[in-house]
């Protein structure tokens, strides 16, 4: 870890101190004109969708209310919302917010939109590829796989599963549809999935015992887990910087963890195989606030990484190209910022 002290710009409230600075070279250089206003999208686990507007700060509420989805996620251009609910995945028109329609795919796996927006896989306990010109099914599995990513070109999808003590990583080829199943070298059970954009590597982030998980990298070739680093208490998220060199995780614990935390973030450099960790305050409703993050998405143009911390309704928006927070996020209390996408490309 380095020391860096930031001062904070505020946007919606302003942030107070800066910390322990996380790697800045995943960041685009200094822009020539105004970062785009990128929608980040959010359940508040109070039966409501909103929508952060992370240029502006503008806090949105979207219709229709909807008691305990299991997942959302958001077209690659941004023009669609894909909403998990417990017997249909609905489609909705991201410019206002209609419903387009619905698709009958019952279960609480998650909802996963390929990057070039040509495909979308829905897991239900078998897993359904669809068409999203037509949404007509392309292919079926009755693989029960659970977490997954699509490739950076879309055109490979990875996700997990488990069959009679193996815990395998299923990578299925979207254009001649073969399916191969590689069984991992132990085990524990993994809770996220992403590829690398060269698809040599893999980042798991998997569960060992109560609180103790592991963020680990997986060479594809070598068939062998190249680099891995303990997380106490764990029960966090990854999500992939824009020109792919970092990977950022988080560590947030549960509720009542008996470990605790303080960092917002954690950043793998996937060259050197090193880790940096990132501590981040600010302010909202009054209180003083150290972002112990759990959900992370990142803006397509790679500018901000939006982080909320775990069953809580404070959220940083964190400035890659400044290496600061910039802004605090403050929903109402009771409220938390879980589910958190946007779109892929700009």
């Amino acid at each position: 870890m380095r020391l860096k002290t930031s001062k904070f710009v505020a946007v919606i409230v302003p942030a107070l101190v800066g910390g322990w600075a996380g790697c800045g070279d995943d960041r685009p250089a200094a822009p020539t004109t105004p970062p785009k206003d990128y929608i980040v999208y959010m359940w508040d686990r109070a039966s409501h969708y909103l929508a952060y507007h992370a240029a502006t700060g503008r806090l949105d509420t979207l219709p229709p209310e909807a008691l305990h989805p299991s997942d959302l996620d958001v077209a690659a251009d941004g023009k669609r919302l894909y909403i998990r609910r417990s017997d249909t995945v609905t489609i909705l028109d991201a410019s206002d917010y209609s419903v387009l329609g619905e698709l009958p795919y019952p279960g609480r796996g998650p909802v996963t939109v390929s990057p070039d927006n040509q495909h979308l896989v829905i897991s239900t306990g078998d897993l359904y590829l669809l068409r999203t010109s037509d949404y007509a099914v392309v292919y079926h599995d009755t693989d029960a796989v659970t977490t997954g990513c699509f490739s950076a070109d879309g055109g490979r999808f990875y996700a997990t599963g488990a069959y009679q003590g193996c815990q395998y990583v299923y990578r299925l080829d979207l254009t001649t549809h073969a399916v191969t199943r590689t069984c991992l070298p132990d085990g524990y059970q993994t809770f996220q999935i992403l590829a690398s954009l060269d698809e040599k590597f893999l980042f798991l982030y998997r569960r060992i015992m109560h609180d103790m998980f592991w963020f680990d990298v997986y060479d594809v070739a070598a068939d062998s887990f190249v680099f891995r680093k303990i997380l106490i208490p764990g029960f966090g998220k990854m999500t992939l910087g824009l020109q792919g060199s970092y990977v950022y995780f988080s560590s947030p614990g549960q509720l009542n963890s008996d470990n605790a935390c303080f960092m917002a973030f954690f950043t793998y450099d996937i060259t050197n195989r090193t880790v940096d960790s990132t501590y981040a305050e600010g302010r909202c409703l009054g209180y003083r606030i150290g972002f112990v993050c759990q959900e992370l998405v990142i803006t397509p143009d790679g500018r901000y990484l939006i982080g909320f911390k775990h069953f809580s309704p404070f959220g940083m928006l964190y400035d890659l190209q400044a290496d600061a927070v910039t802004a605090s996020i403050c929903l109402d209390l009771g409220t938390c910022g879980t589910y958190l996408t946007c779109q892929t490309f700009p």
